[in-house]
């Protein structure tokens, strides 16, 4: 079966540890206080030690095993396999994935809720991240997030008790360890065989909070936030919040934390067009498709949606959207979407190859020839997103186009 890119051998596999104890450690470097630096040893040997858990086979032994959601997710993998074997359906199956890990994530939430009972207050599962932009790959990160309103003790309580029996029923999976943290927060870890995720429990003012606060703990928060997605429970809780960070967006002064400008300057670093001046691609003979040709339509459209209060969460759901607008030309909309379609191609079959989360990829001249015309593309797309963002360096705001 044809396909437009022919990875040129495997890629040496990543030590998953080391890449735990790399971020680790600069999470030390950068953490502000002391606290904040226990925090992160804490969080770090937990990581260390569930990861060796899982790979020891531990896992079904501490946590039970569910075969039947297994094989749910491993046929939803293997459906992702054959529709990206040929030319054509990578967006597609990217959506049906994540649809598919929303069957089973409403399912879990469901049993987990019929566990510990009735919310004593309005709730929701929401989904963040690339989960939240419905742009999974079959390794990819599982980022959730639990949303309490009003969240009083009482609710807090049992949203602990409900994120405690949902984590189990995820672990049951046997692809990820989770662990507890006291206050409103857990997370899970990446294992050598399955996606990781990130998941967090509060009210709408503990998210506000952390999307405002300048912790190096917080930011990867507010990266996360700024595509919430309801899975289960009150999707008005959902608008909510997201009414709320909009709020904050546009009161809090320009350069604090969280602001409109300060989130789009963030963003900005992760443009092509800054990462990468240069304009090569697959240095070295190693393509990284996630960093080279996914970020490179990402961050275009997450500058895009805070910049004009765009609606949608997804990445093709904001190009399409900013062509409506009359922000991006039709010509360069569709030529954007045909490289979102060959970087997503390319990724869900590194993945599949691979049977982990794998993004660099060695390349041959040839095949990082061809990808220069969609990374050229993509190029174009980032300096148009920061051109709409309007940032000039003395400007406190930024400037925002008519609403339509």
């Amino acid at each position: 079966m044809a396909r437009p890119i022919a990875p040129s051998g495997s890629p040496p596999r990543a030590n998953p540890v080391d890449r735990m104890l790399g971020k680790g450690l600069q999470f030390l470097q950068d953490a502000p206080t002391t606290k904040e630096r226990m925090v992160v040893a804490h969080r770090g040997a937990q990581l260390i030690f569930d990861h060796w858990v899982t790979k020891a086979g531990l896992g079904a032994v501490a946590f039970g095993s569910n075969p039947e959601r297994k094989q749910a997710l491993a046929d939803l993998r293997s459906v992702v396999a054959e529709a990206v074997a040929t030319e054509g359906g990578a967006v597609d199956a990217m959506q049906a994935y994540t649809q598919g890990i929303d069957t089973l994530l409403q399912a879990m939430s469901e049993e987990a809720l019929a566990e510990v009972g009735d919310a004593p207050t309005p709730f929701a599962v929401m989904a963040l991240g690339s989960y939240g932009r419905q742009e999974l790959s079959p390794y990819s990160d599982l980022d959730y997030g639990i949303v309490l309103d009003p969240a009083d003790p009482a609710a807090v309580k049992w949203g602990r008790k409900f994120a405690e029996a949902l984590s189990r029923r995820i672990k049951q999976l046997g692809e990820t360890t989770i662990f507890g943290l006291r206050g409103t927060r857990s997370c899970t870890t990446f294992s050598p065989v399955g996606f990781k995720a990130l998941q967090l429990v509060g009210s709408i003012e503990s998210y506000k909070k952390q999307f405002a606060s300048d912790a190096p703990s917080d930011q990867a928060m507010r990266d996360v936030l700024l595509n919430p997605r309801p899975v289960f429970g009150d999707a008005e809780v959902i608008k909510g919040l997201t009414s709320t960070l909009v709020e904050h967006l546009d009161a809090a002064p320009a350069q604090s934390p969280g602001s409109r400008q300060a989130v789009l300057q963030k963003v900005l670093d992760y443009l092509p067009t800054r990462r990468n001046p240069s304009g090569e691609l697959a240095k070295d003979g190693v393509l990284d498709v996630k960093d080279e040709l996914f970020r490179a339509f990402v961050y275009p459209g997450i500058m895009m949606a805070v910049a004009w209060d765009l609606e949608s969460t997804s990445s093709i759901g904001r190009l399409k959207e900013a062509e409506e607008k009359g922000l991006v030309d039709p010509r360069l909309a569709r030529a954007v979407e045909a490289a979102m379609e060959a970087a997503i191609q390319l990724r869900l079959h590194s993945h599949s190859e691979q049977g982990r989360e794998q993004d660099h990829i060695p390349l041959t001249p040839e095949a990082a020839s061809k990808l220069m015309r969609h990374h050229r593309v993509l190029t174009r797309y980032a300096q148009l997103a920061e051109k709409l963002a309007d940032l000039p360096e003395q400007s406190p705001f930024i400037s925002k186009g008519p609403k339509s």
